[in-house]
């Protein structure tokens, strides 16, 4: 659990994604935006092509080291969870969580 702590203090919390909604067997990895991605946050967001993506075979799930989509978020009815820890470079990031 620590290793969560280091994260946060340096910008980079872990996300929690609703395992059930994830599609794919190897559940996420982080790629570049790609078009044709249909990819819809709970807060308004302009996205680019080059933003960094946490992506499932069905697309985006979320905007690298920034926050996670509606499609694969935790709610109330949510059994299993995902946990993404990672570390993104800042400049990979930069300006992301702007729009």
């Amino acid at each position: 659990m620590s290793r969560n702590y280091v994260l946060l203090e340096l910008g980079q919390p872990m996300h929690a994604y609703d395992l059930a909604t994830l599609q794919g067997e190897s559940a996420c990895a982080a790629r570049a935006l790609q078009n044709g991605y249909n990819f819809s946050t709970r807060a308004p967001s302009n996205l680019s092509e080059d933003m960094l993506v946490i992506a499932d075979r069905g697309g985006a799930v979320g905007l690298a080291g920034i926050m996670g989509g509606a499609r694969t978020a935790v709610a109330t009815a949510t059994r299993n969870v995902f946990l993404e820890v990672a570390f993104f470079a800042p400049s990979a990031i930069r300006g992301a969580g702007d729009g």
